[in-house]
């Protein structure tokens, strides 16, 4: 996540640390509010990010993008995908 900030900032695409569109600042504070419990009074106040968060992602925005990882979380996750595919049908339909 810290480093779609740092990508993001060195596109140009935020003022200061914060990004520009408010629909990626809420997708990225929904990602932080995941890492952490928040009481029931915290819950209601953090809903309507929330839902600009849910908007932002059917608008595509994400809390991680590949162009922003570095070349180790896109190896990673090609060799899931190879790992996946030699997997049996079986298997496959268990991690879905």
């Amino acid at each position: 996540m810290f480093e779609t900030v740092l990508g993001l900032m060195r596109d140009g695409k935020t003022i200061g640390p914060a990004p520009k569109n408010p629909l990626q600042l809420a997708v990225l504070a929904s990602e932080i509010a995941s890492w952490t419990i928040l009481t029931p009074v915290e819950k209601v106040l953090f809903a309507p990010v929330e839902v600009l968060a849910f908007v932002g992602g059917l608008f595509g925005y994400r809390a991680r993008y590949p162009e922003y990882s570095g070349p180790e979380a896109r190896d990673l996750k090609e060799a899931t995908v190879v790992s996946t595919q030699a997997m049996s049908p079986q298997k496959r339909e268990r991690r879905k």
